[in-house]
């Protein structure tokens, strides 16, 4: 077997491909840089974590119903986990669920005290050890007569709600 002019013996092919491989290496040589993904992925794991713990530990947004104002006052406290009754004139809203004009639910509240009646009933059975303590945050619209406001909370009493948190904007001093 011949390579150009020379002829090849036994071993001396092998001979020849890393004679050839150290002549490549003079003339050419590369830069094997590496990056380090594992402590880059480890500082994110520990920023989402950290991000997870501190949204946690923060009190939950109570949302407002679209078109309500809610009444200003100098001191507020963070919220706690319950269900929001929204009243405003043209809508009462619980958790999600329009039940209609205020007026009218105020004159006819039976759906509303079924509806609350069920959410006490579905938090006794996720808790079946503890006391219901009878937590509800009432978001009322400013302009709402005060009779109409005492309607609604009398609702939320006669349904064992007694825990009644009215929302209220924070006043700047």
């Amino acid at each position: 077997m011949s390579l150009g002019s020379k002829k090849l013996q036994t071993g001396s092919f092998v001979h020849h491909l890393t004679s050839r491989s150290r002549r490549g290496s003079k003339l050419r040589r590369t830069v094997i840089a590496g990056l380090m993904l594992t402590s880059m992925v480890d500082m994110f794991s520990l920023l989402v974590i950290f991000l997870l713990q501190s949204f946690s530990n923060s009190p939950e947004v109570v949302t407002l119903q679209k078109g309500l104002v809610l009444p200003s006052a100098m001191s507020t406290s963070a919220s706690k986990d319950a269900p929001v009754l929204a009243v405003s004139n043209e809508d009462v809203i619980l958790d999600q669920i329009n039940f209609g004009n205020a007026s009218i639910v105020a004159k006819n509240p039976t759906a509303l005290a079924k509806k609350l009646f069920e959410i006490k009933q579905s938090w006794e059975t996720a808790h079946p050890n503890e006391e219901f303590a009878g937590d509800i945050h009432l978001q009322a619209d400013k302009g709402l007569p005060s009779s109409l406001v005492t309607q609604f909370v009398q609702v939320l009493v006669n349904q064992g709600f007694s825990s009644v948190n009215l929302a209220v904007v924070g006043a700047s001093r």
